[in-house]
């Protein structure tokens, strides 16, 4: 806050120094009350209330702007170049291409990003820009006068469920990988994913996978594990690891330094507080020995003694903590 920080007041006129008494003191005074408050206020206003004409009139207002437009006068074009990669993109990924083989084509072609060939989550993210599309929405306002259509409304939205149904991570209301996004292949170090496949029978048998062998082909030779033998070993292998006086004693300490760190960091704060209510307090007494009395000041002064009475005994209460430690 303004009233913690050092600074000097000096006088344009005269170069008077204001540094110490009723003139710097009414100053702090000021800035610290609620006009300051209405000004952010009403400031934030007139920002959002100039943003918000800047919308009406269908200018850029700044920003990221999505791949394959372009500003010109402040107004956003579409750059046909980037564009038809965008369209390249939607039309492979409606008719069922994956972004692995998208982006082997575009890279094939020379056709890269930012000097380097695209990556996955750059690819969804312009799969699931509604930004394309025409219009977006902010809060409740619907805008679709800054951003011209680059992909039909009708590619779009079907674009957009199968990203969705799609999405990475989603997890099956059917059944529950402990060890999902846990583990990692020992051969190849890439990660190891769920796998489900159904038997001639109809049973259905759930997996772990290493991605290195299921996707990118890198020859790593690990096979698939039943996802319930897996599970247990490694459930087995914690109770174990857990029971063993070792492990406890390693436990019991790292609960006891992050209890320690957490109690440290509460009168570390409560400290600081009081340093804030300590300053407060003497600059409203100097203002008092300077002859600056009222109501207010007398009130300000009462809180101000209230709010430090409350916080050495919090102290207090947390200095009892840190000097009573479990053992």
């Amino acid at each position: 806050m303004l009233s913690e920080a050092a600074f000097n007041m000096i006088c344009v006129t005269s170069s008077r120094s204001f540094s110490d008494g009723m003139y710097l003191i009414a100053f702090k005074t000021f800035c610290n009350s609620k006009s300051v408050k209405y000004y952010s206020a009403e400031l934030s206003q007139k920002v959002k209330r100039g943003m918000r004409e800047t919308r009406l009139k269908g200018l850029y207002q700044g920003g990221g702007l999505p791949y394959g437009y372009k500003v010109v006068e402040r107004k956003v074009v579409i750059d046909e170049t980037k564009a038809e990669t965008v369209r390249f993109m939607y039309d492979c990924y409606s008719k069922g291409v994956t972004v692995k083989t998208m982006i082997a084509e575009l890279t094939a072609k020379g056709i890269l990003y930012k000097g380097k060939p695209f990556a996955p989550n750059t690819v969804y993210g312009i799969l699931g820009n509604e930004k394309y599309s025409g219009a977006y929405t902010k809060g409740d306002e619907i805008i679709d006068n800054i951003y011209p259509q680059l992909i039909s409304t009708d590619t779009y939205s079907k674009v957009r469920a199968k990203v969705e149904k799609n999405k990475f991570g989603k997890r099956s209301i059917k059944a529950v990988y402990l060890l999902r996004h846990k583990v990692k292949c020992g051969y190849c170090s890439r990660p190891i994913s769920a796998e489900t496949g159904t038997a001639r029978n109809g049973e259905v048998k759930r997996y772990y996978k290493c991605i290195g062998r299921k996707k990118d082909n890198n020859g790593c030779i690990k096979t698939q594990i039943p996802k319930d033998f897996l599970e247990e070993f490694v459930t087995n292998a914690i109770v174990q690891s857990m029971t063993e006086t070792q492990s406890l004693d390693n436990i019991v300490a790292e609960i006891m330094r992050r209890q320690s760190k957490d109690e440290n960091g509460n009168l570390k704060m409560l400290a600081n507080e009081k340093s804030r209510i300590d300053r407060a307090l003497n600059n409203l007494v100097t203002a008092i020995e300077n002859g600056i009395t009222s109501n207010t000041t007398n009130k300000r002064l009462l809180d101000l003694e209230k709010q430090q009475e409350q916080l050495e005994r919090q102290i207090l209460i947390e200095r009892s903590k840190t000097a009573v430690k479990l053992t």
